[in-house]
């Protein structure tokens, strides 16, 4: 009978833990790419509440464009944070929580005719 070589099977715990450094690498680009893509829609969200409310606010079609701008974001599953009207300008701050955490991300917009534009 041959004696067993000691290093017989080693190649098994390194297997498995390169198999879950894997997993976990790959487990963190899906949350990344989670987390960007949630930021985009507050993005997109903050751009169209704005423009609503500046277009409903500059054609006189709404009195007040900040409950259109709170309807909107509604809407599109973000929360109203902060809506402030600057001349014919409107700014404003959303909100978007992660589905499932308690971790959030915001995004501002500003809309309104170019002359209004802040000046950097």
């Amino acid at each position: 009978m041959l004696p067993r070589n000691p290093d017989r099977g080693s190649a098994v715990p390194v297997y498995l833990a390169v198999l879950a450094l894997g997993a976990l690498i790959f487990a963190a680009v899906i949350v990344l790419t989670k987390a960007t893509t949630l930021r985009a829609e507050a993005q997109r969200t903050a751009d169209l509440s704005a423009l609503a409310a500046a277009q409903a606010w500059n054609n006189e079609a709404n009195p007040n464009p900040c409950a259109l701008a709170k309807e909107v974001s509604t809407k599109n599953r973000a929360q109203l944070q902060e809506c402030q009207r600057d001349g014919e300008a409107i700014q404003l701050t959303v909100t978007r929580t992660f589905p499932g955490t308690p971790f959030t991300t915001s995004a501002t917009a500003r809309a309104g005719p170019a002359e209004h534009a802040p000046t950097s």
